[in-house]
């Protein structure tokens, strides 16, 4: 029997098979010939023990069944077969060697499922064995805890899975072994847990008392040093009270190993170093804010000192020595105060201003120097007033010389006002106190002008208040020409600051003028002129005004040589588009030029409208913006025509590119893409004449030549039945091909020759083509057998089953 029959007594049976088995209506089964039957259930046995051999059981009992149901609706022509009741017995023992197979089978499995089980179970032991032995060299990290616990995890769970296979003697055995081994990796991973804890718990405040101590090597300051020697401190107290905290728990030894930055030891260890470690810290820390306390009361008087040493003037020396003296008794207080620091160390010495000293004998020379300084005060009294006209000199004369340095003409004038004020004070104090009861004419003040007595001084302030005066009086008009100045713009400020201050200034329309006026000895005066536009640019108007007008004129120029250069419809409405807001500002620009201070009336210019002057150009841009805006509408009717012409030559394209198409399905896809758009051109074409601006003489170029509007919706309708029949061909050929993949043997034969028949009957050995009567033709019949092999008809029987 060929592959191909035997395919579809497959797939018959199959489905006589599911039609029984859910009682559903459906078409009755063909009648049984004498062998069929049997053949049909011999062949499906073959299968099932194809099937049964391969240990395929879910295959093998389907099969099973559905022979079962073919043995059980057997014909009588069936059962009268010879071979019938030998099938019957072989029936029969396949049922038996299908229960055994499975039985085989499923002993198989369990005892593979055992072996894997147990298998498993020595390798997790292993691996627990191999961690178990690894941790006695070394502390545990978190995926060593982690790993002990999925050891255990994976034990246990491999053992609850093996209680179903305790009935078997090797797995009792393997069990007896693994259970006591269990608990022995469950009792090390606890412990491998606390000391995790421990070393988790040890490890910041250790940490931290290690990165204190090395950064006290880069601190920048004593109180930084103080301040990481007590972090130092507190890091390895932190330590021992967490050692201390752990002692409640359960599993604590202290003589399990952990490892923290100390290194590899057991907890005694570890807790014995972090308590030294905390009381040297301490110890330091102690000290060094003994001595840095010793260090501010010495920081407290030296610079107070250094000044009252440095003064030289009564006015500095007063004041620095009662805050000397101050200053040296706030020393003392200091002193008295980390005299009992847990820190002191009585032999330690500092270096002051007082000279090499340890605290105690620093105090007493801070209270013997406090002494010398509060006896110096009253002598300093005297000289104090007239160090004081120095003092008050010395800032006049500063303020003289940022006045001569100064380019701001106001702050110029402030400044010569104060120092002539400065001057005069000076002058009238020195005088004053030159003339007091007790004062001494003979003593030399140290002023700017050197060392210098009472009357000198007077005499020289007197003298520069007179310069200072003229310098003022510059000054103030160098400053009311930076004021006007200010009100300049651009040109306008280099005028001013070359000729100075106008007579006058007038303003002109577009701008103004600055007029100078200078006078002549018998003369009359020279006159002289200087043009500014608004932005203060010196400008002549006419040509600033013929520049703006050309400016113009090349706008409105490009915008016009834009539309005559258009090729397109598109191309035209989008320039007079464009030409519109040109023509309305040309219109407005020139609306008041008659008022421009550089207007002339006789000047021409050359446009794309004509040589014109700017008033009659003003008119011709006003008339041409109302006859470009009524081209809008015919131009935009244009561009719809050529959008239909550019759709048009993209159907005919698909169109071009279908009738070349090998590919049917690919064929078919580019006419519906033509039939889309000639369709949708016959539409556009017919709705085009009605709309706004339309032109019917306009024509186009499409790939049959230049046409208008009805030549595009002739060519259209043509395409277009043209497109529909090639369309309708190809669908032909499409179901024809799809028909003939259907076919086997000499089918595919007569479909090609003869096409796709009107209709085909199912016969009981085979199939008939059926191809109806056309015009003088009579109905065609073709019978082929299961093997798609031409018969004759009577071959294959007379009864049709089904039709399609």
């Amino acid at each position: 029997m060929r592959p191909v029959t035997l395919l579809c007594l497959l797939i018959s049976g199959c489905a006589a098979l599911q039609g029984d088995a859910s009682k559903s209506a459906g078409p009755k089964p063909a009648a049984e010939g004498e062998d069929s039957g049997v053949n049909n259930i011999s062949r499906q046995l073959r299968d099932f023990n194809q099937a049964l051999a391969t240990k395929q059981f879910e295959a093998a009992i389907i099969l099973l069944a559905k022979i079962d149901q073919q043995m059980s609706r057997a014909s009588d022509l069936t059962r009268s077969h010879p071979d019938f009741e030998d099938l019957t017995e072989e029936v029969g023992a396949a049922h038996t060697k299908l229960d055994r197979e499975i039985e085989i089978d499923r002993i198989r499995r369990r005892n593979e499922a055992i072996d894997a089980t147990i298998h498993k179970g020595q390798q997790l032991l292993a691996q627990g064995v191999s961690m178990f032995q690894e941790l006695k060299q070394r502390v545990p990290t978190a995926e060593d805890v982690q790993t002990l616990k999925e050891i255990v995890a994976n034990l246990s769970k491999l053992r609850a899975d093996g209680r179903e296979y305790e009935d078997e003697s090797r797995y009792r055995a393997h069990a007896a072994l693994l259970d006591p081994k269990l608990q022995a990796v469950e009792a090390r991973r606890r412990q491998a847990e606390w000391q995790l804890k421990a070393t988790t718990a040890t490890a910041e405040p250790i940490e931290a008392g290690y990165d204190a101590a090395q950064a006290i090597h880069s601190a920048g300051s004593a109180k930084e040093t103080i301040a990481l020697f007590q972090k130092v401190t507190a890091g390895f107290v932190g330590c021992v009270n967490a050692l201390a905290d752990l002692e409640h728990d359960p599993d604590y030894r202290d003589d399990w190993l952990i490892e923290t930055r100390l290194g590899v030891l057991t907890v005694a260890e570890t807790k014995r170093q972090c308590t030294d470690r905390a009381a040297k810290g301490r110890r330091e820390a102690d000290w060094r804010d003994w001595q840095e306390r010793v260090n501010a009361a010495i920081a407290v008087f030296a610079p107070p000192l250094q000044r009252a040493r440095a003064a030289k003037r009564a006015a500095d020396a007063l004041p620095a020595a009662v805050a000397a003296a101050q200053a040296l008794h706030q020393c003392q207080t200091g002193l008295d105060a980390v005299a009992k620091h847990p820190g002191a160390r009585d032999a330690q010495t500092f270096a002051t201003l007082l000279g090499n000293l340890n605290a105690g004998g620093l105090r007493q020379a801070c209270a013997a120097e406090e002494t010398r300084y509060t006896k110096l005060q009253p002598g300093l009294k005297w000289a104090l007033r007239l160090d004081e006209v120095a003092v008050r000199l010395e800032a006049t004369v500063a303020q003289m010389d940022k006045a001569g340095a100064s380019k701001d003409p106001g702050a110029q004038v402030e400044l010569w006002r104060a120092v002539l004020g400065g001057f005069k004070e000076c002058a009238e104090t020195a005088t004053k106190v030159g003339g007091e009861p007790g004062a001494d004419k003979g003593l030399l003040v140290e002023t700017v002008f050197g060392k210098v007595g009472v009357q000198a001084l007077a005499k020289e302030c007197g003298k520069r208040a007179g310069a200072a005066e003229a310098s003022l009086k510059k000054a103030v008009a160098a400053q009311e020409l930076a004021q006007f100045v200010a009100t300049c713009k651009a040109d306008e400020v280099s005028v001013a600051e070359r000729e100075g201050i106008p007579t006058r200034v007038e303003p002109v329309s577009g701008g103004r003028v600055f007029i100078y006026e200078r006078p002549h000895k018998g003369k009359a005066a020279n006159t002289v002129t200087f043009g500014f536009d608004p932005s203060g640019k010196r400008v002549d108007f006419r040509v600033r005004w013929l520049d703006d007008l050309t400016t113009m004129v090349g706008e409105l120029n490009r915008a016009v040589e834009a539309t005559k250069a258009a090729v397109s419809g598109k191309d035209a409405l989008k320039a007079t588009q464009a030409l519109l807001p040109v023509l309305s500002a040309c219109r407005d620009n020139l609306d008041k030029t008659e008022k421009h201070p550089g207007y002339d009336a006789d000047a021409v210019f050359t446009t794309a409208l004509g040589k014109l002057t700017a008033a009659k150009l003003r008119e011709v841009c006003a008339t041409e913006k109302g006859a470009r805006a009524s081209t809008l509408g015919s131009l935009g009717w244009r561009v719809r025509l050529e959008e239909l012409r550019d759709r048009v030559m993209e159907a005919t394209a698909e169109l071009g590119k279908a009738q070349t198409e090998a590919d049917t399905k690919a064929k078919l896809a580019r006419l519906a893409t033509a039939i889309g758009g000639f369709t949708e051109c016959v539409e556009r074409a017919t709705a085009l004449p009605s709309e706004p601006g339309a032109d019917k003489k306009i024509k186009v170029k499409i790939a049959k030549g230049e046409v208008d509007l009805a030549g595009i919706r002739s060519s259209c309708t043509k395409d277009l039945e043209l497109a529909r029949k090639l369309a309708d061909r190809a669908g032909a050929d499409q179901a024809l091909a799809e028909f003939i993949a259907g076919c086997v043997g000499d089918e595919a034969e007569v479909a090609r020759r003869e096409g796709v028949p009107t209709r085909v009957e199912k016969r009981a050995a085979g199939r008939l083509f059926i191809y109806d009567a056309r015009g003088k033709v009579k109905a065609r019949r073709f019978a082929f057998n299961n093997d798609g092999r031409r018969v004759d008809e009577k071959a294959i029987g007379a009864a049709p089953t089904t039709a399609k």
